[in-house]
């Protein structure tokens, strides 16, 4: 995923719509309206995998997850029982 470059999509829709390319079923608008979405997107989804990355609480929160999981795989093992816990 990578944010689209404004400095690349304006100056060429602008150029199309000069052109009269698209103009009046405005192709040249939707498509820099969605470039600006796409950048939207694409720049808060990168902050939040990498706030989760670099994150002490979240990574505490899967140790504890992985661990409980472990502990409870152990046991049914233990048991003789199936060791999935979802059937």
């Amino acid at each position: 995923m990578a944010a689209v470059s404004p400095a690349v999509v304006v100056p060429s829709m602008l150029r199309i719509s000069k052109w009269g390319y698209g103009v009046r079923s405005g192709v040249p608008t939707v498509v820099i309206a969605a470039s600006a979405i796409d950048d939207v997107y694409a720049i808060t989804g990168f902050g939040a995998f990498i706030s989760a990355a670099f994150s002490k609480e979240l990574k505490v929160v899967a140790l504890e997850y992985g661990k409980k999981q472990s502990h409870n795989w152990m046991n049914m093992a233990k048991k003789g029982k199936n060791a999935n816990p979802n059937q």
